[in-house]
């Protein structure tokens, strides 16, 4: 599975920037007070795993004609989507969608709904941006345009040790 945000065909949204991350700063170690060390230690710059390049910068869409982008994500797969305490949407795609509209400066509203209606609903115009963790297909390619993924979920199983059926 991968974050994606499924737009209309016709939608502006299709050319807007991804946010850039920031590049973390390499963690410094601190010495171990049991074991002096001479001078400063710092530990070896890590890799962060990201799925863009951090030079790419695509150029800034018009966005004079749109006032409101209606996203659309669903009810119940946390901690991506869910309903929060406060009975709002939650989650990493939510926060995700807000600090989109509020890098482009764009106000947003962010519809939750079942997962299974999410595609109709984009195609009868109840909403501009799906943002859910969907599969792309080429059949789905053929409904709704997709942004570059924005995260990878491997696939991952887990079972007792001692199974009841062995």
């Amino acid at each position: 599975m991968a974050g994606v945000m499924a737009l209309t065909s016709s939608a502006a949204l299709a050319q807007a920037p991804a946010p850039s991350p920031t590049p973390a700063a390499p963690a410094k170690a601190s010495p171990s007070p049991a074991m002096p060390t001479p001078g400063k230690v710092e530990a070896a710059p890590q890799a962060v795993p990201g799925f863009w390049d951090p030079r790419r910068r695509p150029e800034r869409p018009d966005l004079s004609r749109i006032s409101v982008i209606r996203f659309l994500t669903e009810t119940d797969y946390p901690p991506f989507n869910f309903t929060g305490a406060d009975g709002n949407p939650a989650g990493f795609n939510v926060d995700l969608a807000r600090s989109l509209c509020e890098e482009i400066k764009v106000t947003c509203t962010i519809q939750m709904r079942r997962f299974e209606t999410l595609l109709d609903a984009i195609a009868s115009n109840r909403g501009d941006a799906i943002i859910a963790s969907m599969g792309v297909t080429p059949q789905l390619r053929t409904r709704v345009d997709f942004t570059d993924p924005y995260y990878r979920s491997p696939a991952t199983g887990a079972m007792p040790s001692s199974p009841p059926w062995a």
